[in-house]
């Protein structure tokens, strides 16, 4: 497992490791010892399936329940969207986005109080591991539309609460 430091602080790309054969693929995602330190514990893990067009973000928890997430792509193609919303960080505003597929061994670890959203280029199916149980009163988020690296996404489909969410100024 290798971790790869990004623009963003504590935002890492992981390398984890992946064996494909003629029988399928094996994805080896967590090992404790070697992401405690930036992540702690892995609390809840879940898994989604996202139909094309979709995007799904961008949330994030409150300083009174942060939550770190590890996330990898198990099937299909992904953008993964991330916002630092720290106001404490030198980083605050500025945004990140990866694509992340089943084809590679990348996952991408964010940060306590980033925002973090996901596209679905194709039915794509993604892994979220949280160091905190999701906390529905401490739930934030803000609009991908005020997110100008996001604005060229072919977005088909977003749910009424995405939509609502609050333009980041």
């Amino acid at each position: 497992m290798e971790l790869i430091k990004t623009e963003i602080k504590d935002l890492l790309l992981i390398k984890f490791k992946k064996i494909k054969d003629d029988r399928g693929v094996f994805i080896k995602p967590w090992i404790s010892n070697l992401l405690k330190n930036q992540f702690g514990e892995n609390i809840e893990t879940y898994i989604t399936k996202t139909s094309p067009g979709t995007l799904r973000g961008l949330h994030y928890q409150s300083s009174n329940c942060p939550q770190k997430k590890l996330i990898i792509c198990v099937d299909g193609k992904i953008e993964d969207l991330v916002v630092d919303m720290r106001l404490n960080s030198n980083t605050y505003g500025k945004s990140f986005k990866i694509t992340l597929n089943s084809n590679d061994n990348t996952g991408i670890l964010v940060p306590e109080e980033c925002a973090h959203g996901i596209f679905s280029y194709d039915n794509s199916i993604y892994a979220c591991f949280t160091n905190q149980i999701y906390s529905p009163e401490d739930e934030l988020g803000i609009s991908w539309k005020s997110i100008k690296d996001f604005s060229n996404l072919p977005v088909i489909d977003v749910s009424e609460k995405d939509n609502n969410l609050p333009y980041l100024k």
